[in-house]
């Protein structure tokens, strides 16, 4: 099956994006389907619905792999990125602005003077998601995380709002060296401190487990695209509900990665269903 333009614009629209905000989206072509117009007419939809009220649509560039290699962190000379096809669709295009975020960099399109406020802006940031990067700004701007034919272990905005919140063995203490190219060819170095993978390995793996617990306080709103499931996150819920499973869990334990999250910590309503 290929899904028509027409098909995917009214799929978009069912969404009913938020007006005014700012959205990030993780996407798998792959669950999507064949699309008629490929790639770049979902990008050029999404960019549409999101600019006509007014918001801004994230993609995210990271560049991470570089890290493991003699290459340039972030090159903005280039168009890449290690996260599939469709960042590469939006670097293509001439209309976004990227994050010069060593690591985890994000282009964007819309709203300019919201952009402004959410650009990491030069070397701003300590981790690749600091609380002072354009992660950490999506709960100060009240954004939400477009989850398309992909899982919550993709939500990179997690990784910040652990941090927000303090949560231990996240980050480890050494600084690693990372480079900036930009497009008028300055180099630029700093250092920042990278996930800390020692005790849990990579824990943006357990993230799924949070699903049931935004579920029930009314994070998520489901949806489609093509053949893909979507969810549409609240960034503010998600950092409530994941702030009260921290407060909830036992002492010594706030993350339960060893098991499943147990209901008790997450029932009872203590949000009010308006976002």
């Amino acid at each position: 099956m290929i899904y028509t333009k027409q098909e995917i614009r009214e799929q978009i629209m069912g969404l009913d994006l938020p007006a005014g905000f700012p959205i990030i989206m993780h996407t798998s072509l792959r669950a999507v389907g064949k699309l008629e117009g490929g790639a770049e007419m979902l990008l050029e939809l999404l960019i549409d619905e999101v600019t006509k009220k007014d918001g801004v649509l994230i993609i995210p560039t990271h560049t991470w792999d570089n890290l493991y290699t003699d290459n340039i962190t972030l090159d903005l000379t280039k168009r890449e990125a290690n996260l599939g096809a469709f960042p590469l669709v939006a670097l293509n295009r001439t209309d976004g602005l990227r994050t010069d975020n060593p690591t985890h960099s994000a282009v964007m399109f819309g709203n300019r003077e919201m952009i402004d406020r959410l650009a990491d802006g030069e070397f701003c940031v300590d981790t690749p998601t600091s609380p002072e990067s354009l992660y950490g700004k999506l709960y100060r701007e009240g954004g939400y995380v477009l989850l398309v034919g992909v899982d919550q272990n993709s939500n990179t905005y997690l990784h910040s709002v652990e941090e927000m919140l303090n949560f231990p063995d996240r980050m480890v203490a050494d600084r690693t060296k990372v480079s900036v190219k930009y497009k008028d060819g300055t180099l630029k170095y700093t250092s920042i401190r990278l996930f800390d993978e020692s005790v849990h390995g990579d824990v943006s793996h357990k993230f799924y487990k949070y699903e049931p617990a935004f579920r029930y306080h009314g994070a998520i709103k489901d949806g489609k695209i093509g053949s893909a499931k979507v969810q549409l996150c609240s960034c503010v819920r998600m950092k409530e509900v994941l702030e009260l499973l921290g407060q909830r869990a036992p002492a010594g334990d706030p993350l339960l990665f060893e098991g499943e999250i147990p209901e008790k910590l997450f029932l009872n309503k203590c949000f009010s269903n308006e976002l």
